[in-house]
């Protein structure tokens, strides 16, 4: 999985938090912009997630 986000949608994030928690999404950038919103980002997220095949 390939996540390409701004600082706003990833400051309020763990190092370690993203891959976790987008992994079985169906909509992983949409999970992740709703998250960030959740936990007060303050900042505008614009998030890109390519899912790679093995």
């Amino acid at each position: 999985m390939l996540v390409l986000a701004t600082d706003g949608a990833t400051e309020v994030f763990g190092s370690q938090e993203i891959i976790p928690l987008l992994q079985n999404e169906e909509e992983p950038a949409d999970k992740l912009v709703k998250e960030a919103i959740k936990r007060k980002s303050e900042d505008n997220n614009p998030v890109i997630v390519i899912k790679l095949k093995n």
